[in-house]
């Protein structure tokens, strides 16, 4: 039992690695995006994606905390790019002094725009956000 967390920028393939490490241990994944999309928030800013952000990592931690106490592994797919994000995830495992295994992605900023806008074009559940103005 584990908390997996993804690390990467955007559009470098966290979420594709989230549902393949979640689909081979099995464990619970856990995909920001999803949460967000499913949940309705308005995300016109960075500031409503931050707001909404804080909001399902609170719920997404209330539930990854009992899952690891019954030796569940977790996923994490969260934007792990930044300290603070890193910070959150470390918070979790350390309440439940699980182990933990950071997956760090590297990708060029070509390769992760490229993704980026083809996501956009295309618009998949629960992975694109927002709309351009």
């Amino acid at each position: 039992m584990a908390l997996h967390f993804i690390c990467g920028t955007a559009g470098s393939g966290k979420t594709t690695l989230a549902r393949e490490v979640g689909y081979r241990l099995p464990a619970a994944v856990f995909c920001e995006d999803e949460w967000i999309a499913t949940l309705g928030f308005e995300m016109r800013t960075v500031e409503h994606y931050t707001a909404a952000s804080k909001r399902c990592r609170g719920l997404m931690a209330s539930l990854a905390v009992p899952l690891l106490r019954m030796n569940v592994s977790v996923v994490f797919d969260v934007g792990g790019n930044i300290a603070r994000a890193r910070a959150y995830a470390r918070e979790v495992f350390e309440a439940e002094n699980a182990e933990h295994v950071l997956h760090v992605i590297p990708a060029s900023d070509e390769w992760c725009l490229s993704n980026i806008h083809r996501r956009n074009e295309e618009k998949p559940p629960g992975i694109y956000w927002g709309e351009r103005e």
